[in-house]
């Protein structure tokens, strides 16, 4: 009758640890869900990048003058997203 009686006791702790573990995690996961509010400002960084990778690596065209060859910025096309 004893061994009975722990085993239910065991059991009903068992259960009350899973569902408060199983609370936690739904509310740690709902906490780094995105929101509207940090997916504009993941989507504003990504096109700051992308404009800025855009600046820095454009292609270089070389123009030919008197002194030598001279470099000339041209455009990238469109950044991988």
């Amino acid at each position: 009758m004893k061994d009975v009686a722990d085993m239910e006791a065991r059991e009903m702790r068992d259960n009350t640890t899973e569902n408060i573990l199983r609370q936690r995690v739904d509310h740690l996961l709902a906490r780094i869900q995105p929101n509207e509010p940090s997916e504009l400002r993941r989507l504003t960084i990504g096109s700051y990048v992308c404009d800025l990778i855009k600046r820095c690596f454009a292609p270089q065209r070389r123009v030919s003058s008197r002194r030598g060859a001279v470099r000339s910025s041209g455009t990238v096309g469109t950044c991988i997203q």
